[in-house]
């Protein structure tokens, strides 16, 4: 007992406090060991350790800085002395390389974050910057035989004191503030155009705005584009004035906007000179002027400036900026862009800080930038992939910026590092200070705080983006399977929560009206035929103040309560995610005991609200000792979730696929497929939710899903997290006999996938490729595929490189069907594969010999 007693004391001594100067040179002495992560300090050096990697901080007047970061088996990544980087993070103009700090604090101990991740060792520094009145919390998170390490900075102080300008930096481009106007997004024309000119300002009378940043000597163009999509027959004229009104020109007189209802006409974008009379105090009023139809409108507003001036336009996706810049005027120069009906504008996009910071030697390296798109409504075309992926090799001669990207990873023959933005950020939607990534000749940082000066609290510390650095050996496949490998540790599967097949009401296009009781009850028993898990109740269960409507459900949640026991279907539910309460969600939960809750509409445009909402979830999440799970949306381009953030407490609802409209989001397997497996690269697809919709119901002029049986459809849904996004009851019995069985069958063996890594196989479907998904467990030799013949595939034979095993035999199972067959991956890693019809699969086992 006294043994026992004096390792408990050892393991609390970790904690103890030290204060002292930084300028002393030695740590103090930390040795703690979890498993085989281990934390210690020696001399001037913070050693943390996984066990399969180990990253070295040098203590330095600043803070912290990286010195070497190393994987035990395959040595250190080359490093390069850093020029004028004196710790890895950085508050630009309030803590950064001039600012001298004191280390209050270094703390070592085991953690899980109140079981929202999996076990690890938290190392927590913690330093004062006396100058600036200011301090920083820096966290180290080492997993056990973890391939990477994660850190994440949280700041509190008095920035506005010592910060004169909340933007930190000069902007250059145009600023366009909105004089008048109201912001619109117009989902059914997200069918026919992209969503920079679905969203719109509108106004009764004149959409204005206020143009600055703009010179009286110079010349410039405006363009912009503009849609009468509803043909509502709108005349409008453009002007432009002086900032008080007494220069007043137009530029457009009395011109009808383009009708697509009526004459299926497509938008139009228009170029005029901007009067220069009319800037004279470099500022200039801009006017669309209502003369015909319902309401004056403009989708996008950009001005051009006479001459080169390359500048950072700080508005739009990197996409469509870089079309509006092929299209420039010859000898002009795009300075400012707009687009006029999204809520998250320019001074978001301007990094105030970095978070963290390797050392890495880029000489001679690829650089491969990936990054995932939200906005699923409308990439639902072969031209709107989910994933963008770009790869530089040249030299760094420059610092190369990318803000786009969710992560970077830098390779040298094979052998490489990965760093990895834990944000909310996607390729087209910066979010709240997301930053950026930066490379040049001191190596790679992470910058993009999500704080704004004027968000530091001087009384509480305010968290920052994390950021995770992975090291990896042996190529593609390799650096893949390391990424999941930390993916999965931070964001851990529980068999017990994480693991379901689930329905939901609203796909099927009946809107509220599917919520109501007595189709719930419907569907649940629907549902138990199937072998579905979970039925989730969607939009219309409400009322205004977020409790049950009396008058769709009298007897409150208790009839569908004896149905779900009844038939052995669990149950969920859907709450947009800001308006409802804790008191709400707590009382469904008391009430009705629901398992999943998807979490819709939310509004994370700024650090408060995000704080707020993760706040208020994992306190239910908590309350209810960690038994259910929430379904994050991503389905919109507003600042939400993404595919790298809050996955500890659920998993992402990713998109949208109905059966009949808005045509948009119209069910079409091939780019269901091609979803998944793009997703499945870079991600655990586990942590997804995969649609399946009813092939039957879907709109033949739009979709081919008809030429499809319902197996294929519901077998590429069983990749990640199955989601039936519909009311089952409407499966003809035909459908059902066939869902039935691979419904089983799968079940029979989820656990096992689930804990294994999904690998995209074969090529990136397109309907007429081979493609297809490997699940691997590195700590055997067993796995599944599952193999897809596309539509429109003339093969009826192909060989596939399997992932990580090359001149190995390996025996195959049907698991549908039992057959087994055995055969040789040859010295590529392929195997051949048959399958006489097109658009059909192949669900397999495998085992490959020793």
């Amino acid at each position: 007992m006294m043994m026992q007693t004096r390792n408990n004391l050892l393991s609390i001594s970790v904690l103890l406090l030290f204060t002292f100067c930084s300028k002393t040179e030695r740590l103090p002495v930390i040795d703690y060991k979890f498993e085989n992560a281990v934390v210690k300090t020696g001399g001037d050096k913070l050693i943390v350790s996984t066990g399969k990697v180990e990253r070295v901080w040098k203590m330095t007047d600043a803070g912290l800085r990286t010195v070497s970061f190393r994987d035990y088996k395959n040595g250190e990544i080359p490093t390069v002395q850093p020029e004028g980087i004196e710790a890895d993070w950085a508050y630009f103009g309030l803590i950064d390389g001039n600012t001298k700090g004191k280390l209050i604090s270094l703390k070592a101990k085991k953690s899980n974050d109140e079981n929202f991740t999996s076990d690890h060792i938290e190392i927590v520094a913690e330093f004062n910057y006396p100058q600036v009145e200011s301090a920083v919390k820096y966290v180290i998170w080492a997993y056990p035989d973890a391939p990477g390490i994660r850190t994440q900075l949280y700041i509190k102080g008095k920035a506005d004191k010592y910060l004169s300008k909340p933007g930190l930096k000069k902007r250059e481009d145009v600023q366009f503030d909105l004089v008048s106007g109201m912001k619109k997004n117009d989902y059914a024309a997200g069918a026919f155009a992209e969503r920079c000119i679905t969203t719109t300002l509108q106004s009764e009378t004149s959409v204005q705005f206020h143009a600055k940043g703009l010179e009286m000597k110079k010349q410039y163009k405006l363009g912009f584009t503009w849609w009468d999509f509803s043909g509502k027959g709108i005349v409008q004229d453009v002007r432009i004035t002086s900032v008080d009104g007494e220069t007043n020109m137009k530029v457009v007189s009395s011109a009808k906007l383009p009708d697509f209802k009526n004459s299926r006409k497509k938008y139009e974008t228009i170029i005029v000179d901007l009067p220069s009379e009319a800037l004279m105090d470099g500022t200039c009023r801009i006017f669309f002027d209502r003369l015909k139809g319902d309401k004056a409108q403009v989708s996008e507003i950009f001005i051009y400036e006479k001459g080169d001036r390359e500048i950072e336009v700080t508005n739009g996706t990197l996409e469509r900026l870089d079309e509006i810049r092929a299209d420039k005027p010859l000898g002009y120069s795009l300075v400012g862009y707009l687009d006029c009906g999204e809520p998250i504008q320019g001074e978001k996009r301007m990094a105030t800080g970095r978070v963290d910071y390797l050392p890495v030697n880029t000489a001679g390296t690829q650089r491969t930038y990936m990054g995932y798109y939200n906005d699923t409504q409308h990439r639902n075309k072969p031209d709107t992939p989910i994933l963008k992926e770009k790869v530089t090799v040249e030299d760094v001669d420059k610092v190369e910026k990318v803000n786009w990207t969710n992560m970077v990873r830098i390779d040298k023959d094979g052998k490489g590092v990965m760093m990895v933005k834990e944000s909310h950020k996607c390729v087209n939607q910066y979010g709240v200070e997301t930053g950026e990534f930066l490379i040049d000749h001191s190596g790679l940082r992470n910058t993009g705080t999500s704080l704004f000066p004027y968000e530091i609290s001087a009384d509480e510390y305010k968290w920052c983006w994390a950021s995770w650095s992975i090291l990896y050996a042996g190529g593609q496949d390799e650096c893949e399977l390391a990424l999941k490998q930390f993916d999965r540790l931070r964001y851990p599967v529980d068999p017990n929560r994480d693991i379901y097949v689930q329905a939901n009401t609203w796909g099927s296009g009946h809107g509220r009206e599917a919520s109501k009781e007595l189709n719930v009850l419907r569907e649940l028993e629907s549902q138990a035929d199937l072998g579905i898990d979970i039925q989730q109740i969607d939009d219309g269960w409400q009322n205004k103040q977020w409790t049950l409507r009396k008058d769709w459900y009298p007897d409150g949640w208790a009839n569908v309560v004896a149905k779900s026991n009844e038939t052995g279907v669990k149950i969920g539910l859907w709450a947009a995610a800001m308006p409802v309460t804790y008191e709400s969600l707590k009382w469904n939960y008391d009430n009705a005991g629901f398992l999943t809750y998807k979490l819709d509409f939310a509004s994370l445009g700024n650090h408060s609200n995000m704080e707020k909402l993760i706040g208020k979830i994992r306190k239910f999440v908590a309350y209810t000792d960690h038994k259910v799970r929430v379904n994050w949306d991503l389905t919109e381009n507003a600042p939400r979730f993404g595919y790298f953030w809050a996955r500890e407490y659920g998993c992402i609802y990713l998109e949208n696929r109905k059966p009949d409209k808005p045509e948009n989001v119209v069910y079409i397997p091939h780019l269901v497929l091609r979803d998944i497996w793009h997703v499945s690269k870079y991600t655990n697809i586990n942590k997804f939710q995969t649609s399946i919709q009813n092939i039957e119901k879907t709109n033949r002029r739009v979709s081919d899903a008809y030429l499809h049986n319902h197996p294929y459809a519901v077998a590429i849904g069983l990749v990640g997290t199955p989601l039936f996004f519909q009311e089952t009851q409407y499966y003809s019995d035909e459908a059902r006999n066939q869902i039935r069985p691979l419904l089983a069958t799968y079940k029979n063996y989820r656990e096992e996938m689930y804990d294994s890594y999904v690998f995209p196989l074969g090529d990136e479907p397109n309907n007429g490729n081979w493609t297809g998904f490997q699940w691997v467990n590195p700590s055997g030799n067993t796995g599944y595929l599952m193999i897809f013949r596309e539509l429109n595939n003339s093969e009826s034979k192909k060989e596939i490189a399997i992932r990580f095993f090359k001149n190995k035999t390996i025996e195959l199972t049907n698991i549908e069907t039992g057959e087994i067959r055995s055969d040789t991956i040859n010295e590529k890693g392929e195997l051949k594969f048959e399958l006489e019809q097109p658009a059909s699969f192949k669900f397999l086992r495998y085992e490959v010999a020793k």
